[in-house]
């Protein structure tokens, strides 16, 4: 009786491009990656097909290509309806939400591995937002990641996502992602003051930091608000806002923070629903109709 044997792991990637380091620096080249740029990225491993390093060979790239002068900021997102719930409830009551505090030494992220792989890398800091926070290495990062925890929003005004908006070599990296996954567009809509966005309430949730046991005071998300977040994604590339290569078996974009802004932010005053798909349209109207913010609008009939 035979056994067979374990198929090495390259193997899955038998009919997918074998992509090595330099390959994604020349690819980083091609879009106009700098040095000394600050770089915020969401990314896809498995997109890529065989990466020959693993996401250390991707983190490696950005590194060396930005050089000691850059900044690499990644999504390090917890974001879950637990929190969000006691959040609200908090916020209500005036009390401390009732979840366990937010580690951020150790609380996994779900940003993918690459982001998983970085936020486990020596030197690496990580902001203190109990749901969105996000890890940064560089000669910024202490600048970009400040206070993130005290922020009006996850995603607005004084935190990594729209800061990145204000330095001139300030880019958002996609690796194998499109807009959909771009955080820095949740920035925009709290940014232009979007109704449907941010729950009114300041909230209080614990936090566990280097320092000891904190608080963040913020406001979180409103659920159930489905998005189209690209749909400007043609506006950005028209307004030299974006370039877009191809490393491996993925499309990369590379966009202009600061440009991204300029083009988005207009819009949205002008259309401010304009991210809202189908189905977050209903969810809204549902939700001013009843009042009833940050649960779902549609749940499921009983069984």
């Amino acid at each position: 009786m035979s056994t067979a044997s374990t198929p090495p792991v390259a193997d899955k990637f038998a009919d997918r491009t074998h992509t090595t380091k330099k390959d994604i620096k020349a690819g980083f080249e091609r879009l106009g990656m700098k040095r000394g740029d600050v770089v915020l990225s969401h990314s896809s491993l498995s997109r890529f097909g065989f990466v020959e390093g693993g996401p250390d060979a991707v983190i490696d790239a950005i590194l060396e290509t930005i050089g000691p002068d850059g900044t690499i900021i990644m999504s390090a997102i917890t974001t879950n309806g637990g929190i969000v719930g006691a959040a609200i409830e908090s916020a209500d009551k005036g009390t401390l939400a009732a979840v366990e505090p937010f580690d951020v030494a150790n609380k996994k992220c779900w940003a993918g591995t690459i982001a998983e792989t970085f936020r486990n890398r020596p030197g690496v800091k990580r902001s203190w937002h109990p749901t969105h926070s996000v890890s940064a290495y560089g000669a910024l990062a202490d600048e970009m990641i400040a206070n993130h925890e005290n922020a009006p929003g996850p995603c607005g005004e004084g935190t990594p996502y729209t800061r990145v908006c204000d330095v001139p070599r300030g880019f958002i990296l996609l690796l194998g992602v499109s807009h959909e996954s771009n955080t820095a567009m949740h920035g925009m809509e709290e940014l232009a003051g979007l109704e449907y966005v941010l729950y009114p309430k300041w909230s209080r949730i614990p936090i566990l930091t280097p320092e000891g046991l904190r608080e963040a005071h913020t406001r979180v998300h409103n659920s159930y608000m489905d998005r189209h977040l690209g749909a400007l994604e043609s506006a950005y590339i028209n307004g030299l806002a974006e370039t877009v290569t191809h490393i491996g078996d993925s499309y990369v974009r590379f966009v202009n923070a600061m440009k991204m802004r300029d083009i988005t932010l207009p819009e949205l005053k002008k259309n401010p629903l304009l991210m809202l798909n189908e189905k977050g349209l209903r969810a809204w109207n549902k939700m001013k109709e009843t009042g009833v913010f940050t649960r779902n609008p549609f749940p499921p009939a009983p069984k």
